[in-house]
């Protein structure tokens, strides 16, 4: 049971870090595919700050201080930017280098729920900043006539 806190926080913190890292390494193979990712997730988070400004929800652990938190965070919930970041690069990772892709879909699913399994967010929250992820790569891609 001692490691389920830090296998959580592995997740929930720090293994979007190592897909910043892989979208990097495979960004030396592809141009495109950097400025493309690079393009997708600043968009995705312009619009997510916009959204939770105008949306703000309260965290799990703000709305029921019974629960404790495995990573700190201070802005509202709504929608997970780990989450939308995640789906974003799986998107054009996928999309680019298809070998990768269930890496990487897996990768950001686990994200998705390690944020949850913190209990920094609800499963709603990184539903919608996934699908945002999703949405905004593939935007990027039809509007640049890529892929």
């Amino acid at each position: 049971m001692l490691y389920y806190p830090l296998f959580v926080i592995l997740l929930a913190r720090y293994l979007l870090w190592v897909m910043f890292g892989i979208t990097l390494i495979l960004g030396f193979k592809n141009n495109k595919f950097l400025i493309n990712s690079v393009l997708s997730l600043v968009i995705v988070r312009i619009v997510e700050g916009i959204i939770k400004f105008k949306f703000p929800v309260d965290r799990p652990f703000i709305a029921n201080p019974n629960l404790i938190p495995l990573v700190s965070t201070s802005d509202p919930s709504f929608p997970s930017v780990h989450a939308a970041l995640a789906g974003a690069m799986a998107m054009m990772i996928g999309i680019y280098f298809p070998k990768y892709r269930i890496l990487a879909f897996g990768m950001a699913i686990l994200i998705a729920l390690g944020r949850v399994l913190a209990l920094v967010h609800y499963p709603r929250d990184v539903i919608v900043g996934f699908i945002i992820g999703l949405g905004i790569s593939w935007l990027v891609l039809k509007i640049r006539g890529e892929k």
